[in-house]
Formats: structure tokens, sequence, C-alpha cells
């Protein structure tokens, strides 16, 4: 049987395993974004109330990482609460509510934390053709199909277990392991 066709054969297989064994990818949302409104509640005309007697939370008083940035450095915007909303087997968003004195209107902001610890916490498939060249100069080609399976996560850092096919002049089939830091 020709090379070409083992490894034709083999990318397939390894396609097949990794889309019935996909998991969703895990988000990573290092910044807060203003949630938007409702399309519904933001056809309902508001009705004003006056905001002289709100309690706020002091800024000063809240960890950094539960206020956006721009709502910190705006002395015209208080706190006025912030909530951890559990994802289950994901993570936590946190979801800050904050008031604008001078729009007098409340804003939304949410940020997706991820578990800072993981284990087997997903795959991914990859192909590639790769040109390089070797120690003598000579031109190499090469041909190369695999699964990315993910063992641990911490924080931002990930320890993978690669399988793969690769053509260069012959056919391999390899194992192999990975760190990737992302940031």
């Amino acid at each position: 049987m020709n090379k070409n066709y083992i490894i034709i054969i083999l990318s397939v297989l390894l396609v097949i395993i990794f889309f019935y064994k996909r998991e969703k990818e895990v988000l990573i949302q290092k910044e807060f974004v203003e949630v938007p409104t409702i399309k519904e509640v933001e056809k309902i005309q508001k009705v004003e109330v006056p905001i002289e007697k709100i309690k706020v939370i002091p800024k000063d008083k809240i960890k950094k990482e539960y206020i956006p940035v721009e709502v910190v450095k705006n002395q015209d915007k208080e706190v006025l609460n912030v909530v951890k909303v559990p994802c289950p087997e994901k993570g936590n968003t946190i979801v800050t509510a904050v008031i604008d004195k001078n729009k007098k209107e409340v804003d939304v902001y949410s940020k997706f934390e991820s578990k800072k610890f993981e284990l087997f916490y997903g795959n991914e498939f990859y192909v590639g053709n790769f040109i390089g060249v070797d120690i003598n100069g000579n031109k190499d080609y090469m041909y190369n199909s695999g699964i990315r399976f993910g063992i641990i996560r911490y924080k931002d850092i990930y320890f993978n277990i690669n399988v793969n096919v690769s053509h260069i002049d012959r056919s391999y089939l390899g194992l192999g392991g990975e760190i990737i830091f992302k940031f």
C-alpha cells in the first residue's frame, strides 16, 4: 500500500476520534465587557428615581479584579454590587453593577474567570504542511496531522499529549508532549 494512502487513512481516523471526543474550548476573558441590555427591555420606557440615598460599595474596598478599569478611574461611576456566577466545571463569571451619577443609569459588566486548575480540559485537531531546510541546506517538506489532548491546565500554562502522523521522506506515527504558555 502506498505511504500517502496510509497517511491519509490515519489522518481521517484522527479527525474522527477528535470530533467524537471533542469538548468546548476554554474561554479566557481577561478584561470586563459591558453587557448589552435585552432588546425587549430596551423598549420599555425608564422611570426616573432619586439616587441620592442609594448605597454604593466604596471602590477601594473591592478587589481590583472585580471592577473594570474604566470604573475605577471614573469618579462619576459607583459600584452597586459585585456577584460571582458559577459556571459548572468551567469557572465563574464576575458580574459588576455600576451606576453612572451623570447619566443616572446603571451599567452591567461581566468577566469570565476560568478555573485556575483543570484536568482533561479539551482536545483539538491540527493539520499542517511544513516546508523547511535541514542542516545541509536541503529543502524538506513535511505533512503533519494529529490530535492534541489537554491533560492539565494551571492558569495560562497547558500540558498536552500529542498523537500525530507525519510524512517527510517516510511516514511516522508519533506520540509526544508539549507545554504551552498563553499570554
